[in-house]
């Protein structure tokens, strides 16, 4: 992700069986607290979701700042994961 000629944050979905499963986010330390992994995450899920119906996201247990990126997006505590599920009917 750019903001305006820079890299702020990267992402990547990592696979399982061929299909996204994993998501993981990296921003830059001087940008940390502005919604850049919010932003690059909520796109990720948005193109991957309808695709596959789960996705984990991928922190450290002691990053609470990512952690509460991936709660405040919408990820549910499952274990020791956070996971995404679209809703069913």
């Amino acid at each position: 992700m750019r903001d305006q000629d820079r890299v702020v944050a990267a992402g990547n979905m990592t696979q399982w069986r061929g299909v996204p499963s994993d998501v993981g986010v990296l921003v830059a330390p001087a940008e940390r607290g502005r919604g850049f992994a919010s932003q690059l995450v909520g796109a990720m899920l948005d193109d991957s979701l309808p695709k596959i119906e789960v996705v984990r996201y991928r922190a450290l247990s002691t990053n609470a700042a990512s952690l509460a990126v991936a709660e405040r997006i919408g990820f549910k505590r499952y274990g020791g994961n956070y996971l995404a599920k679209l809703n069913s009917p």
